[in-house]
């Protein structure tokens, strides 16, 4: 990757008196300076150090100076955009501030609370070919006093993740990445002193981040305008250097279709750098084949794995949740997740119909969907009689279930049922209540992720639809199953705030949601 070095040329203009200029008392006053990208080999680049991405000066750009003495920051706006040098003017009306070295200079203006800390946001937005407002940072002991210019090298604070998407018939409305510490918030700065060979100076002040607070883990792109990935496509994401030991990508589609790829080792930004994780249409497909680790008696011979999230058809394609928490909580004619009584003649009760007699004929399993006619996904959906075995039938039954509430993040919390496996082994640094309500079972996502290693299975709240109308949305679990009630209505399994149980007999027009098995044994 070839590499650029970006100076800050800083033209100082001194008070001029009736016959000549003269130092100031305490400092030098500060009118202007130039920002520019000194090129190596010929080679040209962006205002960021970083190769192959068009970012470069915009008009509106402001950055904080701070000097030696003076705890306030200056604030200083581009004169000009669209090249990698523009001039900075001081922004405000009156005299230029006084300030002495060394001087330390901050982008964007509005991440910098003091000379030292920086927040970096939550949100980014979507810029083609590059990013939107990527952190630097200037610091130099280098005085004015004997010269009216001097440079200062600007550094970037961060790495970025460069994601490489390609899908035939997909668009993209955000991306998120979830790590296992905050990459958002607030985050001090220090800087280590480097000898570099690079010509008009000896040293550069390195600068390196640490944590501080008031952030996350969970950083998202937002496309404001639809990006299509029918060919390769490059989404850049800048978040603080370090090694992550969890690394999480979730796109979202403008269908409200989701998909989630984990790493399956640590995930290096360095700063400065591009990392980039190219991802083809065979890796966002979300893969039906695969089960929870989890074993799960339904009868005396039978044991079953849970598939990985609940029961989706988006835009004619079936699919899994992302996340075993995930449902949608809306209505819309081309996003499923809550459907009728699964016949032939509703499409696996993918009908708003709220007349019974619309779904009295012989039930489809909702199985047969995932991939139709194939022995290797035999996909099923639980009979009354293995949800009933499964609650209150199996060794050691009534302590192999609870009521949960998963907190995803600091604004969404997931209410619903958890299963553990017949195996289970309790988690010595997670207290979970077996038969305990919401209130008893608090999970943190981590402790959540700890118990779905361990083969946990958890059934989100999602309410029932009639019609078109959600109802009980996060309250109320109901799932259905594959035994009917006479022709007018069928079983399913429901949970509320501290109970569940199966055998419960309502109307088939009813949308509930799926979740499917596989027999493990």
């Amino acid at each position: 990757m070839k590499k650029s070095k970006l100076f800050l040329a800083v033209a100082v203009v001194l008070t001029i008196g009736t016959t000549s200029c003269k130092k100031e008392e305490n400092g030098e006053r500060l009118t202007s300076f130039y920002a520019s990208c000194e090129e190596e080999n010929g080679e040209g680049d962006s205002k960021t150090h970083l190769s192959g991405t068009s970012m470069y000066w915009d008009a509106n750009d402001s950055v904080s100076v701070w000097g030696s003495n003076d705890s306030r920051r200056y604030v200083y706006k581009a004169a000009n955009g669209g090249s990698t040098r523009t001039r900075f003017d001081y922004a405000r009306t009156g005299n230029a501030p006084i300030l002495s070295s060394p001087y330390v200079v901050g982008y964007p203006a509005r991440y910098w609370t003091s000379k030292n800390v920086v927040t970096l946001p939550a949100t980014q937005k979507y810029v083609p070919n590059g990013a939107n407002y990527i952190p630097q940072y200037a610091y130099t002991e280098s005085s004015p006093s004997t010269s009216s210019e001097f440079k200062i090298e600007f550094l970037n604070i961060c790495g970025l993740v460069r994601l490489n998407l390609t899908k035939p018939n997909t668009n993209i409305s955000s991306i998120s990445i979830t790590t296992n510490t905050p990459i958002y918030g607030d985050f001090s700065i220090s800087t280590s002193r480097q000898y570099r060979n690079y010509p008009y100076y000896d040293y550069v002040y390195i600068p390196s981040t640490t944590y501080i607070g008031n952030g996350g883990s969970t950083v998202t792109l937002v496309c404001s305008t639809p990006q299509s990935i029918n060919s390769s496509k490059n989404f850049n994401i800048y978040m603080p250097a370090g090694t992550y030991s969890q690394f999480e990508i979730v796109i979202t589609t403008t269908d409200n279709r989701t998909i989630t790829k984990r790493a399956n080792s640590s995930i290096v930004v360095g700063r400065s750098q591009i990392t980039t994780i190219t991802l083809s249409a065979s890796d966002l497909n979300i893969d039906v084949n695969s089960c929870l680790s989890g074993l799960f008696s339904v009868s005396a011979g039978t044991q079953v794995k849970f598939s990985s999230g609940n029961l989706q058809c988006v835009n004619g394609e079936w699919c899994f949740a992302a996340h075993q928490y995930d449902y949608l909580g809306a209505y819309s004619s081309t996003v499923w997740d809550l459907f009728g009584w699964s016949t032939e003649t509703t499409d696996f009760g993918m009908s708003t119909s709220t007349s019974n007699d619309d779904y009295a004929f012989d039930f489809w399993d909702w199985g047969t969907s995932i991939n139709p006619g194939a022995a290797s996904t035999p996909w099923r959906t639980m009979d009354d009689d293995e949800w009933t075995y499964l609650l209150s039938g199996r060794t050691n039954a009534t302590n192999l279930w609870g009521m949960a509430a998963i907190n995803v993040d600091a604004s969404t919390t997931v209410h619903g049922l958890v299963l553990l496996p017949d195996n289970w082994t309790a988690i010595s640094t997670i207290p979970f209540a077996p038969r305990g309500s919401v209130n008893a079972n608090q999970l943190s996502l981590s402790q959540w992720e700890s118990m779905e290693a361990n083969g946990a299975v958890f059934l989100p709240a999602a309410g029932n639809r009639n019609g078109t109308t959600l109802v009980s949305t996060g309250a109320n679990g109901n799932y259905w199953t594959a035994t009917n009630d006479g022709s007018n209505k069928a079983y399913y399994m429901g949970f509320a705030s501290a109970t569940a149980s199966a055998n419960r007999s309502g109307n088939r027009y009813s949308g509930r949601a799926v979740r499917l098995v596989q027999n493990a044994n």
